[in-house]
């Protein structure tokens, strides 16, 4: 399987509600995703039991605890 290019917006991340754009290079598999996005969502966060939870196609909640605290999408 080859790695490619993903662009990922994260949205309302944590307290201060940070909104940024992410290109990562990852293979294409759901749980490679999710790792990504938790990855990426922890550089804002507090938390360390950060959590993803795919709600729609290629729409992500982000979770610190059992508290929503942002989300991604890739477009």
């Amino acid at each position: 399987m080859k790695k490619r290019k993903i662009t990922f917006v994260f949205i309302n991340v944590g307290r201060n509600k940070a909104r940024w754009i992410k290109e990562i290079k990852c293979y294409i598999d759901k749980e490679t995703i999710e790792n990504e996005i938790i990855k990426e969502a922890k550089t804002v966060l507090m938390s360390q039991e950060v959590s993803v939870s795919e709600y729609e196609n290629n729409k992500f909640k982000i979770f610190a605890g059992f508290h929503m605290v942002g989300s991604a999408e890739i477009i």
